[in-house]
């Protein structure tokens, strides 16, 4: 369980950083200036949300995914 976790943390950390320098490339070049406004705002927890919604969305994929593969692997050895 201590693997999956660590895996599943993985993940959701580098889908937060992909998504961030996406939405915002000013993260790449002044990185201090869009820790400002999110300090000006009070928006600390909407990266966090985001990424739960898509890290939810890949989860519910990678499930079906790996039901179908499950699946197809199990009527080939019959």
């Amino acid at each position: 369980m201590g693997k999956r976790l660590l895996k599943e943390i993985i993940i959701f950390t580098v889908l937060l950083v992909i998504l961030a320098v996406m939405q915002h490339s000013d993260l790449t070049s002044d990185p201090a200036a869009r820790f400002e406004t999110m300090a000006t705002m009070g928006n600390y927890s909407h990266p966090f949300l985001w990424t739960a919604v898509v890290y939810l969305l890949l989860a519910g994929l990678r499930g079906f995914m790996g039901l179908i593969i499950r699946t197809t692997k199990s009527d080939k050895e019959k």
